[in-house]
């Protein structure tokens, strides 16, 4: 192998790891470096590669039109390749298309270009995560039973990181049983966590939190929302970032206006309770809401009024309560 075509190859791994471990800048700065050296090489399969890596970082970090148009680049570039080429262009594209709502039959388009649905097509160690796409992709088309067979075959598939088979499990148990989708979540995010990957656990913190707001456990899902930001804004997953905030004012809307008795807390009010609710320090704080320390305590001081409390962990309690009992 020349060493222009195992440069691409090594700046490929270094940004598939970057991606993981939730540093998406440095990982599409990899991927961007391995599209100028595969040009250089003039190898079809190292520009396909490099382009079908490059669509996947511009999805999550939520440039979806950019991530179709090189999704589409690394197909183009892949035909008349081997099946692992056209296979890894093919996914990466569906991916980007099922982020940027054209879920149609693009798993289908996926599972025929990878080999069938045990995916033969594609490195074993990465079917959880398109499996997990796939539960998701149903799940959003409120397609339970679809969802739970690729569930099911994401925990039948041996994985370092059980994080993307409980995934899966939540998304396919999200449109029928909030409880169940709890559970899966929660076991996601610890998973996630302990592999390193903040972009998975924030993924598994959202969709907990989605199952605490059908439970009407409102702080509960609160604070699963504000982890979820916390991880997506520290990575720069602006695709995940944009669906915590679908998701939080699609819970806000279900839920009417505070009765009588409960805290009568402004917006600002709110989001600061509920970071206090989840362990955040007054400079934490400040810096998530681009607010001075000094501002951030002026708003706790009448928080405290309100709740009629003097401590922290006694306004988190109160606030939690408050929130989870609102009808």
């Amino acid at each position: 192998m020349r060493p222009d075509q195992l440069m691409t190859r090594v700046l490929v791994a270094r940004g598939t790891d970057y991606g993981l471990r939730g540093q998406l800048a440095r990982a599409a700065d990899c991927f961007d470096d391995a599209l100028e050296v595969a040009l250089l090489t003039g190898s079809d399969e190292l520009r396909s590669t490099a382009l079908a890596y490059r669509c996947c970082m511009a999805t999550w970090r939520g440039e979806l039109a950019h991530a179709v148009r090189l999704g589409e680049a690394a197909l183009a570039t892949a035909a008349g390749l081997d099946d692992g080429c056209r296979a890894t262009a093919q996914i990466m594209l569906a991916q980007a298309r099922i982020h940027a709502g054209d879920a149609g039959d693009q798993v289908a388009a996926a599972t025929g270009a990878c080999g069938g649905p045990e995916l033969a097509a594609l490195d074993p160690a990465t079917r959880p995560r398109w499996y997990e796409l796939f539960a998701y992709a149903e799940a959003a088309r409120l397609r339970a039973a679809e969802a739970q067979v690729w569930a099911d075959r994401a925990a039948g598939t041996p994985t370092v990181c059980p994080g993307s088979a409980e995934l899966a499990q939540a998304h396919a148990a999200a449109p029928v049983d909030p409880t169940a989708a709890l559970r899966w979540a929660t076991a996601a995010a610890a998973s996630f966590r302990a592999a390193g990957e903040p972009v998975g656990a924030g993924r598994a913190h959202l969709l907990a939190g989605v199952a605490h707001g059908a439970r009407r456990e409102i702080g509960s899902a609160r604070a699963h929302f504000a982890r979820a930001r916390a991880l997506f804004d520290s990575c720069g997953a602006g695709l995940f970032l944009r669906q915590v905030a679908h998701e939080a004012r699609r819970m806000n809307a279900r839920q009417p206006r505070a009765a009588a008795g409960s805290p009568d807390l402004t917006s600002r009010e709110r989001e600061i309770a509920t970071l206090v609710a989840i362990g955040l320090t007054n400079r934490q704080i400040a810096s998530r809401l681009y607010l001075s320390p000094r501002t951030v305590e002026a708003h706790l001081s009448r928080l405290f009024a309100k709740l009629k409390v003097t401590t922290r962990t006694a306004a988190a309690h109160r606030w939690s309560a408050a929130a989870d009992s609102s009808p």
